[in-house]
């Protein structure tokens, strides 16, 4: 294993420093029989990721570095399980690509020296669409690095206490550090609301199952008052500018992410704001650091937020009818619904989050290669176009006829 990660990390390295293809392309592919206790990401043929699994067997194949089946078992957890060579699409090791195919002639995994040449070339491409927008994939994070973040963030928290002098308790879960004023015995519906939160949108972004997005966790404060939810953003994010909101997301350029809100006395439309608010920091700890223009950061939120919700609270449904009541009285989306600067009203949150539930009907995996195109650093409409073959007014259009509102402008 210590010879296996020796040869990554110089792999990474080369990458980093910007090194050609070529550079890469001589290194000596892996050998797949050297993965016994190395931590992984494994993609299946089902389209399923697993994500941070600890490789405890693997069964050699005849050709060199081959192997016929590996045995992974989730990090924290003594379950294991067996995948044969024709399950698995991909190894990724810290983020990198293993660059593997499955050999039906000998039935193993075997490393593909093309797969990799055509991986690199795309690579670099991706990174000159990044450096063009000032942005940067975001680095895999060691779990040295994740625990000290955590111990980082609880210190945030017990000094924000301090400084609004309120009791509040921490529930801690896989994910997050859920920090309140509320009793700790009312709050496990919400934190099962995220989690489904976390769920949903790893499978619509094909983020690998049980690995963690966040740097560290996700810290939530959240008030039973608004006053006190003013006051924290005042005080403690100095943010003067929360009255008005039910809770916001705070993302930073260093990958951290703080989430507030208050409950009030809806529990319906505290979820919302809670799942809606937190998938905004999803979507900023993604793949990396480019800024996801409103019309798809705004939908996505609302999306999920009504499918994990939906049944408790009307709130999304609602806006997407009022949108549709809207569009019909104006003919038009608004004139900057797509703008990359774009602050939606409330009826533009509707059309959003429509959209996305038509885009992922039309195909799903289109959907993840908008989203990764958006931030792999193309615009949002040539990101449109390569996934779906359509633009902006086209995808208006569409919406249109959804809406039964013909010739509908953007």
């Amino acid at each position: 294993m210590a010879r296996f990660l020796l040869s990554l990390a110089a792999k990474i390295c080369l990458g980093w420093l910007g090194c050609g293809t070529a550079a890469w392309a001589e290194e000596p592919p892996p050998n797949l029989a050297e993965l016994v206790g190395v931590v992984a990401d494994v993609k299946l043929t089902t389209g399923f990721t697993q994500g941070s699994v600890e490789v405890v067997k693997v069964v050699p194949g005849t050709a060199p570095g081959a192997i016929r089946s590996l045995t992974v078992k989730p990090v924290d957890a003594p379950r294991q399980t067996i995948l044969g060579a024709q399950l698995v699409t991909e190894i990724l090791v810290k983020g990198v690509p293993l660059d593997v195919t499955y050999d039906k002639r000998t039935r193993e995994l075997v490393h593909d020296p093309a797969k990799r040449t055509a991986r690199l070339a795309r690579d670099a491409k991706v990174l000159e669409q990044l450096r063009a927008k000032r942005a940067r994939l975001w680095e895999e994070i060691s779990d040295e690095d994740n625990a000290n973040y955590v111990a980082e963030q609880k210190a945030f928290l017990q000094k924000a206490q301090e400084t609004m002098g309120l009791p509040m308790q921490l529930l801690e879960t896989r994910y997050y550090l859920f920090f309140t004023d509320m009793p700790l015995n009312t709050v496990g519906p919400y934190v099962a609301y995220l989690d489904q939160m976390y769920l949903n949108l790893t499978k619509a972004f094909d983020f690998p199952d049980g690995k963690n997005i966040w740097r560290g966790k996700c810290p939530i404060v959240a008030f039973q008052n608004a006053v006190d939810y003013q006051r924290f953003e005042r005080t403690v994010m100095n943010n003067p500018n929360a009255a008005g909101t039910a809770g916001l997301c705070h993302s930073y350029s260093d990958g951290r992410v703080v989430m507030s809100c208050y409950k009030g006395s809806s529990e319906g439309f505290f979820a919302v704001v809670l799942v809606h608010e937190t998938s905004h920091g999803f979507i900023h700890r993604y793949k990396s650091t480019v800024h996801v223009p409103a019309w798809i950061n705004e939908g996505i939120a609302d999306w999920v937020a009504g499918t994990v919700v939906g049944k408790l609270d009307d709130e999304v449904r609602d806006r997407q009818f009022e949108a549709v009541t809207w569009i019909r009285a104006t003919g038009t989306l608004g004139g900057n619904f797509f703008a990359d600067d774009t602050a939606f009203d409330r009826r533009q949150y509707g059309v959003a989050s429509s959209m996305v539930e038509i885009l992922l009907r039309i195909d799903p995996k289109k959907y993840r290669k908008l989203i990764d195109g958006v931030k792999e650093g193309l615009d949002s409409e040539e990101a449109l176009r390569q996934a779906y073959g359509v633009g902006f007014l086209e995808l208006t259009q569409h919406y249109g006829r959804v809406a039964q509102v013909p010739n509908l402008r953007p």
